[in-house]
């Protein structure tokens, strides 16, 4: 059978479906993933197929429209025209490349938020999987607040008292895009469709949620057809060297500790930056910063201080001393694989919710807002992950659990069971 896998968004996020998808080959299907030049290097060393879509999603969303987006994302009165200004161009082409991709598909998996899954499964008459690596915002919950509201954990609510926080920014999601959906709908020859009856339909696709139970545990109240499969782990390649700067900078001292803010942007980067080296300064650390499209602006790095632009986590993190990062939900992942200390400078989406959950682990303190980054708040953070020994002990414990785990597996059978009972 040919399974196509829509990579879209950040490397955090398509890493993981590369491992899924090289899961799926192994068990014998035919896999092609459909996603951004910029991971072609990462699909063909796998050896799956690749088919190029448009644009540089990372790119963009780590510029000056990402800061928009994540501040817009709740709100529903301003979210449609930013929409409409910074995306919909972008989408309408997207939306015509991955058709193109999964025409001849078998079976097809792909991110919920673009909202193309309910007109390729009926469209192309195939089975279509749900995949992200996070909780999906229309499948509210008792168990947990809605975490797509900022860069902050939304208050606990009284116990069974969450389901409310889920209510916030449900219609904006549900008419995005619109006349670009009802668009290429058209172009397909097929019908509008209400978002309404789109969205029930995904919502009765089966749901393949790529990260540990044990981390985040199910939800009771969530269908049947959501599943928490485990991590989607992608392994580095054995014969992976780092550039040699990296490497001789690893070799020549105490371990450091890592900084890795991925592609966020914030308007206070500036403020970050400065709290990032005081803080290393402070207590008298070693550092690594990982400075991705948006991230920390060094122009004169201090002794001890090496910034790169880019490293393996799954290779990087095994050799930090703690890592500090923006709790996205595949850097929180490798952090906890690493067995290391980890805390979380959230910048919103569903950063809060990892950075907390890292904290409920014992792993590391508690998140910090990045509009809420300070100096002091940040030495405090580093000083906790480096000198506390209960935060080691947590931080082992957390990734002997998750290497058991076998989440690419869970997902594959979950795949064979599915598409058995079609």
């Amino acid at each position: 059978m040919r399974a196509i896998v829509i990579g879209i968004g950040y490397r955090g996020d398509v890493q993981p479906l590369v491992g899924l998808a090289a899961g799926l080959r192994a068990a014998g299907y035919s896999v092609t993933v459909a996603t951004h030049d910029e991971f072609a290097p990462l699909v063909k060393e796998a050896g799956l197929g690749f088919h190029l879509l448009p644009g540089q999603v990372a790119q963009f969303i780590g510029g000056p429209a990402g800061a928009v987006l994540r501040d817009r994302i709740s709100d529903r009165a301003r979210f449609p025209s930013f929409a409409q200004s910074y995306m919909y161009g972008f989408l309408a082409d997207l939306l015509d490349a991955v058709w193109a991709a999964c025409r001849n598909a078998d079976m097809v998996f792909g991110w919920p938020l673009t909202r193309m899954l309910p007109t390729l499964a009926e469209g192309l008459g195939v089975p279509c999987f749900v995949v992200a690596p996070y909780p999906v915002p229309y499948f509210p919950t008792r168990a947990f607040p809605n975490p797509f509201e900022n860069d902050r954990p939304p208050p606990e609510p009284p116990a069974g008292k969450t389901r409310h926080t889920w209510l916030r920014g449900r219609v904006a999601f549900g008419t995005f895009a619109q006349p670009v959906l009802d668009a290429w709908r058209g172009r397909l020859g097929l019908a509008p469709m209400p978002w309404q009856v789109e969205r029930r339909r995904l919502r009765r696709l089966p749901h393949l949620l790529g990260y540990s139970p044990w981390v985040l545990p199910r939800p009771d109240d969530w269908p049947a057809n959501v599943h928490c499969t485990g991590y989607w782990v992608h392994p580095i390649r054995p014969d992976y060297r780092p550039h040699a700067e990296l490497e001789k900078f690893l070799a020549d001292g105490p371990q450091p500790v890592v900084f890795s803010f991925s592609s966020q942007v914030s308007k206070r980067t500036a403020v970050l930056t400065d709290a990032v080296l005081g803080a290393v300064e402070r207590t008298g650390q070693r550092a690594v910063l990982l400075a991705g499209w948006g991230g920390l602006r060094v122009r004169r790095l201090p002794p001890g201080v090496l910034q790169v632009p880019a490293a393996p986590h799954d290779w990087l993190f095994p050799q930090a001393k703690a890592v500090v990062h923006h709790g996205g939900s595949g850097t929180t992942a490798a952090a906890l694989l690493a067995g290391v200390p980890s805390a979380a400078v959230a910048f919103g989406y569903d950063q809060p919710l990892w950075g907390t959950r890292l904290a409920r682990l014992g792993v590391g303190p508690e998140p910090i807002p990045v509009s809420e980054v300070t100096l002091d708040r940040l030495t405090d953070m580093v000083s906790d992950l480096v000198s506390n020994p209960a935060r080691w002990n947590s931080a082992a414990r957390a990734a002997a659990v998750l290497r058991a785990e076998d989440g690419v597996g869970n997902a594959v059978a979950l795949v064979r069971d599915y598409l058995t009972r079609a």
